[in-house]
């Protein structure tokens, strides 16, 4: 399970019940992102009742690469076309650096 506590993002094993807690890798933390911006475009597509070729057809792309977000494979997408997905539907992408 990622849980975020005192502004980092930490897992937390469910594997034994002392639950162990480590730190996100930067691998981890980008997949992370991933998956919240594939879903706020999921949501957006269900908000707007759009079939995949409707979507592809608003943001610009081919079918499958909307297939890619539907079907959860965010590791074949980058984030920056994720940012990039989530501007041209009107969604805000805020990014906060915790030192």
């Amino acid at each position: 399970m990622i849980q975020r506590e005192r502004d980092e993002w930490l897992f937390k094993t469910d594997i034994n019940p002392a639950a162990r807690r480590y730190k996100i890798t930067h691998a981890a933390a980008d997949v992370l992102l991933r998956y919240e911006l594939a879903e706020a475009l999921r949501k957006w597509m269900t908000r707007e009742r759009l079939t995949q070729a409707q979507a592809a057809k608003r943001l610009g792309v081919v079918q499958p690469y909307v297939s890619k977000l539907t079907c959860n494979k965010v590791d074949k997408l980058s984030l920056d076309y994720l940012v990039g997905f989530c501007a041209k539907t009107g969604l805000t992408v805020a990014v906060r650096l915790v030192a």
